[in-house]
């Protein structure tokens, strides 16, 4: 039987994002099992994150002549294969490499889907089907995360990673049997281009935004685990997995902020409602309850996804021409957030606690806000327009 190829698409997405968190509610386990610190542990994440934050700005330089049909089997594949060789490390160092040689394959695959689903959209409906691109991410950012919480729980800590592996192996075979035409729309920009765009200041300030918001995201939901072990040390890792469905909070926020900004009187309204959002749900982490944890992930996500889907639809209505440079860099600006973000905070946690983190990550939360009040100062049109 085959499947439709915008079904395929989806579950291909679903995959790719969840094998991206896969390990993050079960960090403190992976730590003791290589005994690392939790701050190394940290890097699993982090280190599969930082080529995000390079390839949109490079990887068109090598990647462009591909098909997105053969890139997405190329990429799914090799994903696999990062997993197996993970839930057979022997060592740190060698799961720590068969992470980083994940996030080398997840942007080439990101931007494959992203070309596939809106060129297997009617014209008329390729602002929807992206939309549901953007919410099916967010389905496969928490899979992810559940999926490693309750088969570490249920098995041992391998059995998640030996599944993933499987479900990319059976997506290959699926994507073999696809049929798409057109290449993938990776930027090719000159260094001239990209300091240009860069520095125009409404991009400026929408980039170091999102940088901040991205980073106080991560820095939380990266060492949650640890405080949730600290509180309970008797909590299960599916329990921890759990925690995390406030996460999936962001399908909604995402396709409805922009209804929600008009409500508000505009964009920079709604901008500030999520940034406030978020500055009182990343305190309220200072609680003591695993079950107050858990609402207030709804919260944090809400503030989070709110600014996300308001910051990336104005810097794309402001682009003109220069829409592939623009999501370029605001794609890399984003990913160097979320991957220091998944590790700085955690040393600073080891060494002053959980209540001093979240102190430190309020100052950056008020940093976002002077830097958006920021957007809205001056020109906004994109010089090259």
């Amino acid at each position: 039987m085959v499947l439709p190829a915008r079904l395929v698409l989806l579950v291909t997405t679903v995959l790719s994002f969840s094998s991206l968190y896969v390990p993050q509610p079960i960090l403190p386990v992976l730590a003791r099992e290589f005994a690392v610190d939790p701050s190394d542990a940290t890097l699993l994440i982090s280190i599969t994150m930082l080529p995000l934050a390079v390839a949109p700005i490079f990887y068109g330089y090598f990647l462009q002549s591909l098909s997105a049909r053969r890139l997405l089997i190329a990429t799914i594949a090799i994903m696999a294969i990062a997993q197996l060789v993970f839930a057979l490390a022997p060592r740190y160092d060698v799961a720590l490499a068969s992470r980083f040689v994940l996030g080398l394959a997840l942007p080439a695959a990101f931007t494959a889907l992203m070309t596939a689903t809106a060129s297997i959209a009617p014209p008329d409906k390729v602002r929807e089907a992206m939309g549901v691109y953007i919410a099916t991410t967010i389905v496969g950012g928490f899979a992810g995360r559940a999926l490693g919480g309750v088969l570490s729980a249920a098995w041992n800590w391998q059995a998640p990673f030996l599944v993933m592996a499987a479900l990319l192996l059976v997506n290959v075979l699926l994507l073999m049997r696809l049929t798409l035409e057109g290449g993938t729309s990776f930027a090719r920009p000159g260094w001239k281009t990209i300091v240009t765009t860069a520095g125009t200041p409404h991009f400026l300030y929408s980039f170091l935004t999102i940088f901040c918001v991205f980073f106080v995201f991560a820095g939380i939901l990266n060492n949650l685990p640890f405080r949730l072990e600290e509180l309970d040390p008797n909590i299960r890792e599916s329990d921890i997995a759990l925690i995390y469905s406030g996460y999936m909070i962001g399908v909604i926020t995402a396709l409805g902020a922009n209804r929600l900004s008009a409500l508000l009187g505009g964009e920079r309204r709604g901008l500030l409602f999520g940034l406030a959002v978020f500055f009182v749900a990343t305190a309220l982490f200072a609680a003591k309850s695993t079950h107050l944890i858990l609402l207030n992930v709804f919260l944090f996500s809400i503030g989070m996804f709110t600014v996300h889907s308001l910051l990336s639809a104005g810097v794309n209505h402001r682009a003109g021409a220069g829409k592939s440079v623009v999501n370029g860099l605001y794609i890399a600006i984003y990913y160097t957030g979320g991957s220091l973000g998944a590790w700085l905070p955690s040393y600073l946690y080891a060494h002053a606690g959980w209540n001093t983190l979240l102190h430190v990550l309020n100052a950056v939360v008020l940093i976002a806000v002077v830097l958006m009040t920021r957007i809205f100062l001056g020109p906004r049109r994109d010089p090259s327009a």
